[in-house]
């Protein structure tokens, strides 16, 4: 990494997410609405052991347990 020592972790990750709102956010536009309640997180303090994800988790375990999917898109790209 370049930049600086972890920028690729988690950055890559969050642009990704991003990406993946404003596609969604665009479908939305057009009409479409999922049959599922859809929610998007970003989590903080990864680095320190996963802080910010187990929070939210603990907090919405009842919510988590109904979840049809969980996707993690840490380190979304990366290269040699």
């Amino acid at each position: 990494d370049a930049w600086a020592y972890g920028a690729v972790d988690p950055n890559s990750g969050t642009a990704a997410m991003l990406e993946t709102v404003h596609g969604i956010g665009e479908l939305l536009k057009s009409g479409w609405k999922p049959t599922r309640t859809v929610i998007f997180g970003s989590w903080d303090g990864e680095e320190q052991g996963l802080i910010g994800s187990t929070e939210w988790g603990e907090q919405h375990a009842d919510e988590l347990a109904k979840a049809a999917a969980y996707f993690n898109m840490d380190v979304a790209v990366s290269g040699p």
